[in-house]
C-alpha cells in the first residue's frame, strides 16, 4: 500500500525478531496453539515486542520518514488537519479492534499532538504537511504499538 522497499535483509530481520519473541515460522506449527496451553504473551516478550516494535518504527523514520506522512494522508486526506482525526485512522487500521474508551483515543490524540503548541491546532494552522508529522506519526504510532488492543488482537 504505501510501497515501501523491502530486501531480503529486512525479511530476515523480521523472522529473526519473530524467533526472538518465541514466533517462529511454523512455531506453532498451527493455530491450535502452543503445547500445554503455555501463553505466546507474558512479562518478559511484552517488552521484548515493545522494542521489536521500536526497532522497526524508528527504522522507518530514519529511513523513509515521508513514508510515515504517506501514511497518515492516504488513511485521511492530504491536508487533514484534526489530530483527532488523524489518530483515529492510525489506529483503525492497525488495531482490530475498536479501543475500550474514548479516553483512550483522547491519549493517543495527545501523544500525537506531541510538543507542537496548542494554538496550531485551535486556529487549524497545523496539517499533515507540518514539518514535524514524520515525528508525530512515529510517536503515535509507538503509542498505538502499546496498548493492549494491539498486542492482545
Amino acid at each position: 500500500e504505501l510501497d515501501l522497499p523491502v530486501n531480503q535483509e529486512l525479511i530476515n530481520g523480521i523472522i529473526f525478531g519473530g524467533y526472538q519473541l518465541g514466533q517462529g515460522i511454523f512455531n506453532p506449527v498451527d493455530v491450535a496453539g502452543w503445547p500445554g496451553d503455555r501463553s505466546w504473551i507474558n512479562t518478559s516478550t511484552l517488552t521484548g515486542r515493545w522494542e521489536y516494535s521500536d526497532f522497526i518504527l524508528f527504522t522507518a523514520y530514519q529511513n523513509l520518514p515521508e513514508r510515515l506522512r504517506e501514511l497518515a494522508q492516504w488513511l485521511t486526506t492530504d491536508n487533514a488537519n484534526d489530530p483527532a482525526l488523524v489518530a483515529q485512522a492510525l489506529i483503525e487500521y492497525i488495531v482490530p479492534r475498536a479501543l475500550s474508551s474514548p479516553e483512550d483515543y483522547d491519549l493517543a490524540t495527545m501523544v500525537l499532538k506531541w510538543e507542537v503548541p496548542q494554538n496550531y491546532y485551535d486556529d487549524g494552522s497545523w496539517s499533515l504537511y507540518w514539518e514535524t508529522v514524520p515525528a508525530q506519526i512515529a510517536l503515535c504510532l509507538q503509542h498505538i504499538s502499546r496498548l493492549p488492543e494491539f498486542q492482545l488482537n
